[in-house]
C-alpha cells in the first residue's frame, strides 16, 4: 500500500498530461471555469485544474471501489498532485446549533472514539474484499467549523496515510469533499483542502442562509457529520460505512491501479 501511495502524485501528473494533450473530453473541463454539479452545487475550477464531471468520476472511483451514487465530480490539480472527490446528500438543512462543540476537548474525543468504531466496521468490509485495514491514530486537522461560510473540515490520522475531508452546507442538503494526495506533504494538503473547500458554493436559491420554515431539516447535526458522514448518519445501517470508506480511504488503496487506467477510461486508450 505504502507504495502505491508513494506514487500518487506522479500518476495524477500523468493523468494532466494525457488531459492537456488535447482538448477537454467530454464531460471534462478545464480551468478557470465555474462548473455546476447536482444539488445546485457550484465549483470554481482553479487554472491547471481539470474537473471531471460525474458519470466519469463514477466509472473512475468504481474501478477498485464499491459504487457511491452520491459522488457528483471529481477535480484533479496538475502541479500540486492532488485530486478531491465531491458528493452530495440531499439530507436537508443541517442545523449547526452545536457549533460549539468542536470547542470541548471531551467533544471531539467522543467523536475520535466514533470514527474508531466505524473504522473498525470498515475494516469488516475490507478484509472480505483483501483490502489492507487501517488503524485510527488520532486527528490530522481537528474539526473546525466556519460559521459564516457554513463549512466544516477535519483531517483523520491513521497508521500509514491521512484522510482529509469537509462539508459545504446548502439549503437542501451537503457537498462532501474528500481529499486524495500525497501522504508526506500534511501541510500542503491541509492548504489544498481549505482552497478546494473555499471554492464551492451554492447556486442562488440553494446556499443555507436561504432556507425558509418548512424546508426539511437533517436529522443529524455538525458533530454527527464528522462522527459517521451525512449518509451513514441517516442511513443507520452499519453498511454504510461502505459509502464513507468509497471514496476515502478505499480510493486510497487502489488509487495507483485505476490511474493506470485512466485513459482507457477517458478516451484515450490504454
Amino acid at each position: 500500500m505504502r507504495g502505491k501511495l508513494g506514487f500518487c502524485g506522479a500518476l495524477i501528473a500523468a493523468m494532466f498530461c494525457f488531459a492537456a494533450s488535447a482538448q477537454a473530453e467530454p464531460g471534462q473541463v478545464n480551468g478557470p471555469a465555474q462548473v455546476k454539479m447536482r444539488g445546485d452545487a457550484l465549483c470554481d475550477v482553479p487554472a491547471k485544474c481539470l474537473f471531471v464531471e460525474e458519470a466519469q468520476a463514477k466509472a473512475f472511483l468504481e474501478k477498485h471501489n464499491p459504487p457511491d451514487p452520491t459522488v457528483i465530480g471529481m477535480l484533479v490539480h496538475e502541479e500540486e498532485k492532488w485530486m478531491a472527490v465531491f458528493s452530495y446528500e440531499d439530507i436537508g438543512y443541517v442545523k449547526d446549533e452545536d457549533r460549539d462543540a468542536f470547542k470541548s476537548d471531551a467533544k471531539v474525543s467522543e467523536l475520535l472514539d466514533y470514527i474508531r468504531q466505524g473504522t473498525e466496521e470498515a475494516n469488516k468490509w475490507r478484509r472480505q474484499h483483501n483490502a489492507p485495514e487501517m488503524r485510527l491514530v488520532g486527528w490530522e486537522v481537528r474539526p473546525e467549523y466556519d460559521s459564516q461560510l457554513n463549512k466544516l473540515i477535519w483531517g483523520v490520522q491513521y497508521h500509514d496515510q491521512a484522510n482529509y475531508s469537509s462539508k459545504v452546507l446548502g439549503r437542501h442538503g451537503v457537498v462532501s469533499i474528500e481529499l486524495i494526495g500525497d501522504v508526506g506533504q500534511s501541510a500542503k494538503m491541509v492548504g489544498a483542502l481549505r482552497n478546494v473547500t473555499n471554492r464551492v458554493t451554492f447556486a442562488k436559491g440553494a446556499t443555507y442562509a436561504e432556507w425558509t420554515s418548512g424546508d426539511k431539516v437533517a436529522a443529524v447535526g455538525l458533530t454527527g457529520l464528522v462522527a459517521v458522514g451525512a449518509a451513514a448518519a441517516v442511513a443507520k445501517n452499519p453498511k454504510a460505512w461502505k459509502a464513507i470508506i468509497a471514496i476515502g480511504a478505499a480510493a486510497l488503496a487502489g488509487i495507483g491501479w485505476v490511474f493506470k487506467k485512466i485513459k482507457g477510461l477517458f478516451g484515450g486508450g490504454e
